[in-house]
């Protein structure tokens, strides 16, 4: 991921988001910090600036940081929000997570200054990794929609997630119909004297070829061919691929 980062730092004390943004700016390359002492301007801010990652005191004349993350997540509900504060508790901890909080650090030496700059990294990447999922995601989608061939996805406990439009041509069932229904409701069953599975694979590089035969909501048989791929998306492996029919 890229390092380019700019950072909100907000605390009623000038002398301190300086001191930190020196450190984090000299320590990181690539992290930009500004600087916020009224909590009550970080909204314009943000949505004026842009910001991948605000941290934020909890003490603060006017608003505290609870308060200031809970403004923030109504309209930025991903935005990492760190709580760097010098005043920890229980109390002030479980608020913080009940409104979103990504991360929680207890105001210290320059240790701290280094462990706030891995959580920032951390956190902004990871929002980065995931919109970038939620981007390709989108674009398989827009090219899947409009496919003539038949297009699914299935995770990995065998439940589609996904079936385009041409699906019904083949099963007969739209793809509202399809999604959230085991894929094991749509394959032939094999007789176990067969000692077969349903479909027999031949795998091709990254893509595997498969055979065998769904059912028609009408109750027929249609002998189809699959070529699928496996794909690991939010931490989580799913296949993705394409259905034809073909002669038995």
């Amino acid at each position: 991921m890229s390092r380019d980062i700019r950072v909100l730092h907000v605390d009623d004390d000038p002398g301190l988001v300086t001191l930190v943004a020196n450190y984090l700016e000299r320590e990181r390359g690539g992290m930009t910090v500004a600087t916020e002492t009224d909590p009550t301007a970080v909204p314009d801010r943000v949505r004026e600036e842009r910001v991948d990652c605000v941290v934020s005191d909890y003490q603060m004349p006017r608003m505290d940081g609870v308060a200031l993350l809970e403004r923030v997540r109504e309209e930025y509900p991903d935005l990492p929000f760190v709580l760097f504060t010098g005043r920890g508790s229980e109390g002030v901890a479980s608020s913080a997570i009940s409104a979103g909080v990504t991360d929680y650090i207890q105001k210290g030496g320059t240790e701290t200054y280094e462990l706030l700059a891995n959580r920032i990294e951390k956190a902004v990447d990871r929002r980065r990794a995931h919109r970038e999922v939620e981007r390709v995601r989108a674009g398989f989608r827009q090219v899947a929609d409009a496919a003539d061939d038949p297009v699914f996805t299935v995770d990995g406990d065998g439940t589609v997630v996904y079936a385009n439009e041409s699906m019904e041509r083949v099963v007969g069932r739209a793809p509202e119909e399809l999604v959230g229904r085991p894929v094991s409701d749509l394959v032939e069953e094999v007789p176990a004297t067969d000692g077969g599975p349903e479909f027999h694979a031949e795998p091709t590089d990254d893509w595997r070829s498969v055979s065998g035969r769904v059912r028609h909501a009408d109750g027929h048989l249609v002998p189809v061919r699959a070529s699928y791929t496996t794909i690991d998306l939010d931490d989580r492996r799913i296949y993705s691929g394409i259905l034809r029919e073909c002669e038995e």
